[in-house]
């Protein structure tokens, strides 16, 4: 890390478009928010729409560079819940939908701690930003763990070489 820092970098971006992405995610929490209220009946309607809502969310990510450490987190992030949210449309007692929700706050941590930096770069922000980052890929490796042993179910068509390499990430 560069511990001498000039105060008077700017990052360039359009805050239009990070308030549109933060708008967007609201978007997306909503649905997702309203999926795990109604989930008495099959609701493939909602799965669709929240869906298009993360490949739109992820497009506008994809338009920055400096968004490319969160653009890959909300990748896998969104993977995680469209599955869970999939797996309740088929069957409405799957469930973890709290663990969806839970997904989706700490990307929105994430993107926030990211958001301040860029609007305060300065010492102190970089620092708490780096500090953010370590916690969170702690965090993260530990969600990826409980995804894959309590939650998602094999269908048993990985090669040995997938395996492998979902069990090499979660050692990370």
């Amino acid at each position: 890390m560069n511990t001498s820092i000039n105060t008077n970098i700017s990052i360039d971006y359009d805050s239009e478009i990070i308030s549109k992405i933060k708008e967007m995610i609201k978007e997306g929490l909503y649905k997702l928010k309203s999926f795990v209220k109604v989930k008495k009946q099959s609701k493939f309607e909602i799965y669709y729409e929240l869906e298009e809502k993360f490949n739109e969310i992820a497009l506008k990510l994809e338009k920055y560079e400096f968004l490319n450490n969160e653009l890959n987190y909300f990748l896998s992030i969104s993977d995680k819940i469209v599955y869970i949210v999939h797996k309740n449309c088929i069957d409405t007692s799957f469930g973890h939908c709290d663990f969806a929700l839970h997904l989706f706050d700490i990307f929105i941590e994430l993107l926030e701690s990211k958001i301040r930096l860029i609007n305060n770069y300065c010492d102190f922000e970089l620092k708490r930003h780096e500090k953010f980052k370590i916690h969170f890929k702690d965090v993260y490796g530990e969600i990826r763990h409980e995804f894959y042993n309590e939650i998602y179910e094999s269908n048993g068509k990985f090669s040995d070489k997938e395996l492998y390499e979902i069990h090499e990430s979660l050692r990370e």
